[in-house]
């Protein structure tokens, strides 16, 4: 158990190397100085984000995204409601929803939130990006009020409430730009300097 001000940190590889086979494993349990391994390497086309957890005050773990990736964003865009724009594959999205949306990435993958019932819906709509993915759901505690969705070339990791709910997924969309479209809610996105 832990205290509601303290923080935990996990690194999370959201992608492996291709090289990943020939390098030797890390015990980070054995790591005693306190000094967290690096957010980025700059040696791999892909990242790892290490995830920050805390506690809300009411018992939930809460999961967010390191407040350094924040330094690595570009310019902010605001798309309006229902706008598909073209984004680097490293990007980070935020909204702020307030009843029913859908989010389509890469115009083959959907997370749905229904407002009625508090369900959100991953759902794959193109077999290329998927790679035998089909669906999966989360129902939140709560009215979805807060989205946040960070995207590599290979992966997302969607908060949902400040972290209440994450889905982590693979996808394999195709090379160059990728197409994000969020209905029901406005939305800022930034691409990410990786």
């Amino acid at each position: 158990m832990f205290q509601s001000h303290q923080e935990f940190r996990l690194l999370l590889s959201q992608a492996v190397p291709a090289d990943a086979a020939d390098k030797e494993p890390v015990d980070v349990t054995a790591n005693t100085s306190n000094e967290l391994p690096p957010l980025f390497s700059p040696n791999e086309d892909m990242f790892e984000l290490e995830n920050l957890y805390t506690e809300d005050g009411n018992g939930c773990l809460l999961q967010a995204p390191a407040a350094e990736l924040n330094a690595l964003r570009g310019e902010a865009r605001q798309p309006a409601d229902g706008e598909t724009v073209e984004t680097d594959p490293c990007f980070d999205l935020t909204a702020s929803p307030a009843g029913d949306f859908v989010l389509t990435i890469a115009n083959g993958l959907t997370l749905t939130y229904t407002e009625a019932d508090h369900t959100c819906t991953l759902r794959f709509t193109d077999a290329a990006i998927a790679a035998g993915r089909t669906e999966r759901k989360a129902m939140l505690d709560a009215p979805c009020r807060s989205l946040r969705v960070v995207g590599d070339a290979s992966s997302l990791e969607i908060f949902l409430n400040d972290g209440a709910a994450v889905l982590s997924t693979r996808y394999y969309p195709a090379a160059g730009k990728v197409a994000v479209q969020l209905c029901g809610a406005g939305s800022t996105l930034y691409s990410l300097s990786i």
